[in-house]
């Protein structure tokens, strides 16, 4: 009974983690690490400032993707255009262009949803939050 618990509750994960996950995401969940982290808000501010290449206090989406080719992934703008409207609250329109407090929302958006599993779950042990998002 517990092995066919087990099998389903990761069935639900998966289906859950492509829901709600992208590849990019999960990438950027790994450089920046917990949101619950102490140290978590300073990896965002060096994040933005890797990729604000122009030092312009913004980053734009090119900047991203130069970011994510650097490390070996190659992004479309189209997949990030629908990546950023989908964790933001704000309509995106012409040249997208993120402040260091936006660019925070968004990395706390994407990561979230990123770190709510490990994949080693029982499910004696969910919490609420991890219920509900199962849910």
């Amino acid at each position: 009974r517990q092995k066919a618990d087990t099998v389903l509750l990761h069935a639900l994960i998966n289906k859950f983690q492509k829901r709600t996950t992208s590849r990019e995401a999960t990438i950027i969940a790994r450089w920046v690490g917990e949101p619950s982290a102490r140290e978590y808000s300073d990896r965002v501010k060096e994040l933005f400032l890797k990729m604000d290449e122009d030092n312009s206090g913004t980053v734009e989406l090119n900047e991203i993707i130069v970011t994510f080719a650097r490390k070996g992934l190659r992004v479309k703008r189209e997949n990030l255009l629908t990546l950023l409207q989908r964790h933001m609250e704000v309509v995106m329109e012409g040249e997208i262009s993120l402040g260091p407090e936006l660019f925070e929302q968004l990395i706390r958006s994407l990561c979230g949803k990123s770190h709510l599993f490990t994949g080693h779950e029982l499910l004696e042990q969910l919490d609420n939050q991890q219920l509900r998002a199962l849910y």
